[in-house]
């Protein structure tokens, strides 16, 4: 039997009393337009990626993380030092974490699949690209 060795990356909160690691190639990144991520980055959308909980490994700081519900199927976890936000999971994908690419410390491979939550980007945020548009998470 062929033992898969899987590179693997770095990620942290701004402060790094939260460190994790997450697989190298990332096959499923979206740029997210939602209220939230807009709100949580204070920019037009952020770059988001649907992570195997398997292959999400916190590395530091399991008790520095703050858990809060953000909507009804959605649970965020932010560093309590600095306030980043380090995953969400949400009820509907429950062995997957879903994480910004910001918080990354090396530059991942990256597989981007396209726009969501189209149906709330502002109006001053242009979409220059060919790749889907979803007006919600598809």
């Amino acid at each position: 039997m062929q033992t898969i060795i899987i590179q693997t990356i770095t990620g942290s909160c701004h402060c790094n009393a939260v460190t994790f690691t997450v697989p190298k190639t990332l096959n499923d990144v979206r740029y997210c337009h939602c209220t939230t991520c807009r709100k949580l980055s204070g920019t037009s959308f952020s770059v988001v990626s649907l992570v195997n909980l398997e292959d999400f490994k916190l590395t530091k700081g399991e008790d520095n993380l703050v858990h809060y519900r953000s909507s009804p199927h959605k649970d965020r976890a932010h560093c309590k030092t600095c306030f980043a936000p380090i995953f969400a999971q949400l009820d509907t994908h429950p062995d997957d974490r879903r994480i910004r690419l910001g918080s990354l410390n090396e530059e991942p491979i990256v597989n981007i699949t396209g726009h969501i939550w189209v149906s709330q980007k502002p109006d001053w945020s242009v979409i220059n690209d060919d790749l889907p548009q979803f007006q919600e998470f598809e």
